[in-house]
């Protein structure tokens, strides 16, 4: 069995729920607005390894600073954390500073990944919240006719709430 109390370690996420299933990602897009937001996809083409970083234990939970791993283009080092709309993406250090909450539901051992429940520092639950985009924009041509697409953002206001498990890695 892996105890994670008083532990930190690296680790790769999936994610289920209602409906939902998939792999967490770093979003990779041209610009701000569309990169560094963590997503699932079912299959995925760069899973996102994860460090956490043992903060404390709570009742129930265990606290982490959770942030990108050394091998992630553009983010390697940066904090997990909250924009102002809900959604989960990755930050520097100094704009990310509350602890994750993992609340254990499954430790399969050793050899087994363990299942968790994530909730911000305020409680909130993980949740997927797609969102629809017509592929190309005002610059490149999209019209109502454009062929859609949707990412499956991570969010602690609205959603279908997640179940993930972890592969821990060491």
């Amino acid at each position: 069995m892996v105890d994670i109390r008083q532990r930190s370690f690296r680790a790769t996420l999936h994610a289920q729920g209602e409906g939902v299933a998939g792999a967490i990602e770093c979003s990779v897009g041209k610009g701000v607005a569309q990169d560094g937001w963590l997503v699932h996809r079912s299959q995925p083409d760069n899973p996102l390894v994860l460090c956490f970083d043992y903060v404390s234990d709570g009742p129930g939970r265990v606290h982490y600073h959770i942030s990108a791993g050394p091998a992630t283009p553009g983010y390697a080092g940066a904090r997990l954390g909250v924009s102002a709309n809900g959604y989960l993406g990755l930050y520097q250090v100094a704009e990310a500073s509350h602890f994750w909450k993992v609340q254990v539901t499954a430790n399969l051992g050793a050899s087994g990944p363990l299942e968790f429940v994530l909730r911000d520092h305020r409680g909130h639950v993980v949740k997927s919240r797609p969102k629809r985009f017509s592929q190309g924009s005002f610059w490149t041509g999209a019209t109502h006719l454009s062929p859609v697409r949707q990412v499956d953002y991570l969010s602690v206001e609205a959603g279908t709430p997640l179940l993930f498990s972890a592969t821990i890695l060491d």
